[in-house]
């Protein structure tokens, strides 16, 4: 079905409440087998229509195809994916949602809310600029990419870390709205993700500043060279200079790699968390007031979504678990580093010192060596907020593995 066939009315359908879900459970070729009652009648057709039909009945022509293709990539991995997704009705009319979607014993199975947060506005600006690209000739698979590059400017590593972020903040909006408190392991892992978020910051700042030095042990060597007495000392001074600043970069990199994995388990263990409340919220209405109107019989249905709501809990647990356990690699390192970039003063020092001892121009060795002192103090401060910031996790895992 093209964007042209379709009929489209430019009026959201009506009354789709915040505390309304609804779910429907596809194949693999995105044919519906199941669904609720809140899903048939948002969507305005009948059961006898719905069931055995492609889900693409009730795409919007507004929805990029870079969306869908980010989404089956991610399900064919095994793992959850989560999305703003407009949906059109039998009439021509919409209706917003956020969905999560799992993989579940070869089929796949998607819980849908109403979005109430300003994020949704955000989401439907770029849209609309992916609709326009790929009419323009993008592809779904550059469209994906555009989509995740838009993703990264708005301040997230990529899109799974937005997922996490789109779906708690919906599902805290969706619990004020309803008068209920914001579940505490939520607020937890929100806290954990804002709080890595930072540490991750200081850390690439680290980096980052790496490339001013990075020329600094060559330069030294060139000009010690240059130099009729103390060309040898100068020389190991500038290769040990630059062998320690290496290792210092080697273990820098190893903790951001490190801080970008929990970074991204602190989003997944948020989304799986709210994931885990909604399907639990979802299989009670379910259980409460849905007849069976699926491939399967009404209490396998039910077994299909409690599986599903079992495997996001235990996902958000084993995920507060692995950030437990790496806070203590990670005070390490920190301590680490602050041993090596105690290495450099010492080499730097050493340099001065033999600088000082030359009866020659050494304006130029003088130029380095006041560079590396300003790199040096810089860089001693920087880890000094790592470290207490690595130690200030700690707090805030015993805080997560408490809610």
């Amino acid at each position: 079905m093209s964007r042209e066939e379709v009929r489209v009315i430019d009026e959201p359908v009506a009354g789709f409440g915040i505390d309304e879900l609804f779910l429907s459970r596809t194949d693999e070729r995105g044919v519906i087998l199941s669904g609720n009652s809140v899903f048939a009648r948002l969507s305005g057709y009948d059961w006898k229509t719905l069931i055995g039909a492609p889900h693409r009945l009730i795409r919007h022509p507004d929805m990029p195809r870079g969306v869908f293709h980010l989404m089956w990539s991610t399900l064919k991995q095994g793992r959850p994916f989560g999305g703003y997704v407009k949906n059109r009705a039998a009439d021509g009319r919409h209706y917003w949602v956020y969905a999560v979607v799992l993989p579940v014993e070869g089929d796949f199975l998607s819980v849908r809310l109403k979005p109430s947060t300003p994020i949704l506005e955000t989401v439907s600006d770029l849209y609309r600029r992916q609709i326009l690209a790929e009419s323009a000739g993008q592809s779904p698979a550059e469209s994906a990419e555009a989509i995740g590059r838009a993703i990264c400017e708005m301040g997230f590593w990529d899109y799974r870390a937005f997922m996490g972020h789109a779906l708690g903040a919906e599902f805290t909006s969706r619990g004020a709205a309803l008068g209920r408190p914001v579940a505490a392991g939520v607020a937890r892992f929100d806290e954990m993700g804002g709080h890595l978020a930072e540490l991750m910051k200081e850390v690439r700042l680290v980096q980052d500043s790496f490339t001013l030095i990075s020329n600094s042990p060559a330069n030294l060597i060139i000009l010690g060279s240059r130099l009729k007495t103390n060309r040898e000392p100068m020389k190991v001074v500038a290769q040990n200079y630059g062998l320690l600043a290496d290792e210092l970069l080697r273990s820098i990199s190893e903790l951001s790699d490190g801080l970008e994995v929990l970074l991204q388990t602190a989003h997944d263990g948020r989304m799986g968390l709210c994931a885990s409340f909604l399907y639990r919220e979802a299989i009670a209405q379910f259980c409460e007031s849905e007849p069976n109107r699926g491939s399967h019989g009404h209490k396998r249905e039910v077994e299909i979504l409690t599986a599903a709501q079992k495997r996001f809990t235990e996902n958000a647990v084993a995920g507060c678990r692995r950030i437990g356990a790496e806070v203590g690699h990670f005070v390490h390192l920190a301590a680490q580093l602050r041993r090596q970039v105690s290495g450099l003063a010492v080499t730097r020092v050493i340099c001065r010192i033999e600088a000082a001892a030359i009866r020659e121009d050494t304006s130029g060795i003088d130029e380095v060596a006041d560079r590396l002192t300003t790199f040096q103090q810089e860089l001693e401060r920087a880890l000094d907020r790592i470290y207490l910031a690595c130690h200030g996790l700690g707090g805030r895992v015993d805080g997560l593995s408490a809610a």
